[in-house]
């Protein structure tokens, strides 16, 4: 019973630290003036884009040709094949050997955040067995893998590429 009531607490202290951080970056952007608003908007439509990009597929700078072979991420043969280059602007994908090792760190991020997620909602919400909560998320794990690692290298390359409207309008302008 103790130690039920330390694990309730921690989450109580956690929740509080949450809470607090996120006031404290709201009141940030929205006391201020119109160009604070103008930035929020910004950063916004930066996550649209490549939320747009990361869920269909699509180049990161044109958002016009695909990025991976198949467009279904459970076809196994070709999971792992991204094409040299953007039908659309002529985008080189690879720009040097071994590019997408980046887009591990980008996969570790996601699959902690799914291991975060169920991990709240098992402490608030499900409260099931240990056993069955660890078959169920390393399951849900396993089955999402494919996605993860698509999301993983397709935000890979919206670091390094940003979306520019000059690329979708006008292809025959577009070099690699």
């Amino acid at each position: 019973m103790v130690t039920h009531k330390k694990h309730y607490l921690y989450n109580v202290i956690f929740l509080w630290i949450i809470n607090y951080y996120v006031t404290k970056l709201t009141q940030n952007y929205f006391e201020s003036d119109y160009l604070c608003n103008v930035n929020c908007y910004l950063e916004i439509m930066i996550i649209v884009n490549i939320l747009y990009s990361m869920l269909l597929n699509k180049c990161s700078r044109c958002h016009k040709g695909d990025v991976f072979v198949s467009k279904n991420p459970y076809d196994f043969k070709n999971m792992f094949n991204v094409l040299k280059t953007c039908s659309h602007c002529n985008l080189i994908y690879e720009r040097e050997p071994s590019f997408f090792y980046g887009a591990m760190y980008v996969s570790y991020a996601i699959s902690s955040g799914w291991f975060i997620l169920w991990y709240a909602l098992e402490n608030f919400v499900l409260n099931w067995e240990t056993m069955h909560f660890a078959l169920f998320v390393t399951g849900f794990v396993i089955v999402v893998s494919p996605l993860t690692l698509r999301w993983s290298r397709l935000i890979w390359l919206n670091f390094f590429f940003k979306y520019k409207k000059e690329y979708n309008q006008n292809p025959e302008k577009n070099i690699g």
